[in-house]
């Protein structure tokens, strides 16, 4: 999907009604290749073919902006923009200073500047890397996620110039430091506040922050799901490549290809009592049936996720054709 993905971003940036058509050309031919979005690949091969001819393809263009939104206006970027400046501006010093910086302090302090050149260079280098490789779905690009965007390339150049003034200027060096951080740790900020919550899973794409529960019999990793099953969203599980979620439902486990996973990072299994149960994370209820808590049993050596409700006792959790109980269980609860 990469080459597909890579497209639909150059296509809201553009902005379909001025598409620069010709800087899609290069994606295109890898893009056919891969199976989604074959729809707007046709579009775009459709206009590029048009604009060659000296037409300007306006049916395509219509149809594209009916399939990728518009890239929201400059003025509502601003707003959005500032607002999280202020906010990285106005951080606790506990919140910004993280272990690198503090370890910048002690460098400038012990002079040792070569071997954190080197190390701190590779790790901004690593998490510029790891960003722009980045999978994304065509509709995450937001005005949000364009103002994040924005700030972490500027956080991460704060930190190279950083580097750069580590023997000159060992004042500016910090500032640049401090700058830097202050923005990554408030694009970070921003990101969970809108990447809580239940997304529904298309195309294998996991949320921003799954919330990690147990592990299968072969070790993989087992994240919080949920899916419809007789009118009831049932807690459940779901694991990479995150093409389906397992829940147990009336005795039987269930495999279900339409499901939502939980993106969040303030929460925290706990034992279960009275206070857990009020502070419960539920996936959206359907119907009239009461919710079903996010829960996690202990069987056969290993944490599977499942449900439980204040009455309840035990767990139910999905394990081969069958639902069973577990009496050593957590309950999910959103953390302050």
């Amino acid at each position: 999907m990469r080459a597909v993905q890579k497209l639909m971003y150059q296509v809201k940036l553009s902005g379909v009604d001025e598409i620069d058509l010709k800087a899609c050309q290069d994606l295109l031919e890898e893009a056919f290749n891969e199976e989604n979005s074959r729809e707007i690949l046709i579009l775009i091969d459709s206009a590029l073919n048009r604009t060659d001819l000296g037409e300007r393809p306006i049916e395509e263009i219509e149809r594209l902006s009916q399939l990728v939104p518009p890239v929201p206006s400059e003025r509502e970027d601003l707003q959005v923009e500032l607002t999280l400046r202020a906010r990285a501006a106005a951080l606790w010093n506990a919140d910004w200073e993280t272990p690198m910086f503090l370890e910048l302090v002690d460098v400038l302090s012990e002079g040792t500047f070569a071997a954190y050149r080197a190390s701190m260079s590779a790790r901004v280098e690593k998490a510029a890397t790891s960003y722009q490789e980045a999978l994304a779905n065509p509709d995450e690009l937001t005005i949000e996620a364009l103002v994040r965007h924005k700030l972490f390339l500027e956080g991460l150049e704060h930190l190279r110039e950083s580097l750069d003034y580590l023997e000159s200027d060992p004042e500016e060096s910090l500032r640049l430091a401090e700058q830097g951080n202050r923005l990554l740790i408030a694009v970070q900020l921003f990101a969970d506040r809108y990447n809580s919550g239940w997304f529904k899973v298309r195309g294998g794409f996991a949320p921003p922050y799954p919330v990690h529960g147990g592990n299968d019999v072969d070790g993989t990793e087992l994240y919080v799901a949920a899916a419809v099953i007789d009118g009831q969203k049932v807690p459940g599980s779901s694991r990479a490549p995150f093409r389906q979620a397992l829940v147990a439902h009336n005795g039987q486990a269930f495999v279900a290809s339409d499901f939502e996973m939980l993106s969040d990072l303030r929460v925290n299994w706990v034992d279960p009592d009275d206070e857990a149960f009020l502070r419960a994370l539920r996936p959206p209820a359907v119907g009239s049936a009461e919710p079903w808590c996010v829960a996690r049993g202990y069987h056969e050596g290993r944490w599977l996720i499942g449900k439980a409700r204040p009455d309840d006792e035990t767990c139910r959790v999905p394990f081969g054709q069958g639902e069973p109980e577990c009496e050593d269980f957590h309950i999910l609860v959103q953390t302050d």
